[in-house]
């Protein structure tokens, strides 16, 4: 099995949600399943730089096909 090391940031091409409760539904739905990759050992660490629109994450001991699909 393989670590990865990963950076993310946040699309701004994309639209936003068209109001602010469907804003904090996709967000908590977000942490939610950061929270589950973490608690399963998918992820190792996640963490967002300074301003909040970007960071890194490294994963556990995961396949291949593991982080194709959480990257999907």
């Amino acid at each position: 099995m393989t670590n990865y090391f990963g950076l993310w940031r946040y699309n701004y091409s994309l639209p936003p949600p068209p109001t602010p409760v469907e804003e904090i539904k996709q967000q908590e739905a977000f942490d939610a399943l950061i929270r589950a990759q973490l608690k399963s050992g998918r992820f190792r660490e996640v963490h967002a730089f300074a301003e909040g629109g970007a960071g890194y994450f490294i994963t556990g001991d995961v396949t291949d096909e593991q982080v194709f699909e959480d990257l999907s």
